[in-house]
């Protein structure tokens, strides 16, 4: 995105044309070699990282992986035509999409589920990514038209990236796979529990930074190449500040809400007491770790943006090889309780080292941020206190008081004149 954007910003659209040509087959094709290796080793991967299943459900579990595979291609083509869209700054159609496959899974899974049981599950999100690539073509076709040719220095420069994101991605995935691995061999339902957790807790971040994080990137990619303009507040410290400001409220939300968030969305009759308090406990730790998991998420673009994947990998493979052995450590001595506490350190330990080294090739006032994020921090204290105030356990109180924490804690901020969010919700100093 970085190399293709900035041939679009200096109007040389051939050049960006045969950029786009070249990364897509190019990603295609290590799309394809993947996703058919998986798809023939997909009983010994089954066996590797579920141990502790019987083999029965390595037998399911492999199947499904088998009808999973082609996603590797989709997933990877669809993000190319998303990329396209968004260094073109047309967010709408990209941001209608994960709605779209949501749908599409649902009305699958609805559909298949008589005649493919638990299979449909599978079968519903293989066509809601190839619906992904689908909708996207038609509008992204046109960029392919031109008779540049790629340099060999772009060449370079493009597949030593590609080369350290995907390692990036072996070892984000890695820490998943080392997690279920261990779950495997506690009570049944734990790999269950962590996945309805993990994914409520991570809707907050998938909806309000997943965004801010794509709008800003293209940018954070002009920033950091034209240089910071003076008498601007750089767009990274606006950001840094905004994204912890829009994430902390609902982080507390989840943890105080945990338990009714769950029962409202499953209901109370499909938890055992036991199920429903782990998920609980999950939900609550991964909800509690959703600031740093935020900034996270917005730093790496930062990384990208600037052209920095070898030292955004060099730190990703430390913060990863703190989280696995936090993990085994953890879980040897805590029991399951271990992997979501590793998962917090670690996400607190990959956070501190991405803000620590960004300082290589950005201009933030550290002094001025962690006054804003004080600032942040005392008035989501104050204004949390509002859930202290004794209610009903209901659905209908949980939403009054929220509204209220939520309503007091923005205009706090306003009142005490921490206007980042404004600012960069605005477009103020943005654009």
């Amino acid at each position: 995105m970085p190399s293709y954007q900035a041939r679009i910003e200096a109007a040389d659209i051939g050049a960006g044309a045969g950029i786009l040509r070249w990364s897509t087959s190019a990603i295609a094709l290590a799309a394809v070699a993947s996703a058919g290796l998986i798809f023939v080793f997909a009983d010994p991967i089954a066996r590797a990282l579920y141990p502790g299943f019987d083999s029965s459900t390595v037998g399911m579990t492999a199947t499904a992986i088998r009808i999973l595979s082609p996603i590797i291609v989709f997933s990877a083509i669809g993000n190319i035509f998303q990329s396209v869209l968004h260094s073109r700054r047309r967010f709408l159609l990209p941001a209608l999409i994960p709605p779209l496959i949501n749908v599409t899974i649902i009305a699958s899974i609805a559909t298949m589920a008589t005649a493919y049981g638990i299979y449909a599950i599978s079968l519903g999100y293989l066509a809601g990514n190839l619906l992904w690539i689908v909708i996207l073509l038609p509008f992204t076709l046109l960029f392919y038209s031109g008779s540049a040719e790629v340099r060999g220095d772009e060449k370079r420069t493009m597949v030593r990236a590609f080369g350290f994101l995907a390692a990036l991605i072996v070892v984000d995935q890695l820490s998943g796979i080392v997690q279920r691995a261990i779950l495997s061999q506690f009570e049944a339902g734990l790999i269950s529990a962590f996945t309805y957790g993990t994914r409520i807790a991570g809707l907050p971040i998938g909806i309000l930074i997943g965004a801010i994080a794509i709008v800003l990137f293209p940018k954070l990619i002009s920033e950091l190449s034209e240089g910071q303009k003076e008498g601007r507040e750089s767009l990274v410290q606006i950001g840094i500040i905004a994204v912890v400001g829009l994430i902390a409220p609902a982080a507390v939300f989840i943890v105080v809400n945990a338990e009714l968030i769950i029962l409202t969305i499953f209901g109370s009759t499909s938890f055992t007491t036991q199920a429903l308090q782990n998920t609980t406990t999950v939900l609550q730790v991964y909800a509690a770790a959703l600031p740093a998991q935020a900034l996270i998420l917005f730093m790496a673009k930062l990384f990208v943006a600037a052209r920095k994947t070898q030292l955004l990998l060099f730190i990703s493979i430390a913060a990863g090889a703190v989280q696995l052995i936090l993990t085994y450590f953890l879980a040897m001595q805590m029991g399951w309780i271990g992997v979501p506490i590793a998962t917090f350190l670690y996400a607190h330990v990959h956070m501190l080292l991405l803000m620590a080294l960004a300082r290589r090739f950005t201009q933030i006032d550290y002094r001025g941020l962690l006054a804003s994020l004080a600032v942040t921090t005392v008035t989501l204290t104050i204004c949390g206190a509002v859930y202290l105030v004794p209610t009903a356990d209901s659905l209908t109180d949980a939403a009054v008081k929220t509204i209220v924490f939520v309503l007091a804690y923005f205009a706090t901020l306003y009142l005490a004149r921490e206007r980042s969010i404004l600012t960069m919700l605005t477009a103020k100093n943005a654009n």
